[in-house]
């Protein structure tokens, strides 16, 4: 299901249940439709912008990846507290 057809959803589900809200009788039937209705309504909107921020947090994975990757041949340094040469804590 691409972004689109799961924003359609959401927007289809919004109007059902605000539908459903209108022809509510009981007034806290009426508030959970039209508080639902909301939600899938905010929630359609939100899709595209999860979908660009998912895309772009795994490019720089992927970046940061391949940074590692190109780094291997670069020789690691130890920290200086683990060097027994110092002579700190000696007693």
């Amino acid at each position: 299901m691409t972004d689109e057809q799961l924003a359609a959803v959401h927007r289809l589900l919004a109007e059902h249940h605000r539908k459903l809200a209108k022809e509510s009788v009981l007034s806290v039937v009426q508030q959970y439709h039209a508080d639902l209705g909301q939600r899938l309504a905010d929630e359609a909107v939100l899709i595209p912008k999860r979908t660009a921020i998912v895309d772009r947090l795994h490019e720089r994975e992927q970046q940061i990846a391949e940074d590692v990757g190109t780094n291997d041949d670069v020789p690691k340094r130890t920290p200086p507290d683990s060097d027994p040469s110092d002579g700190v804590g000696d007693t």
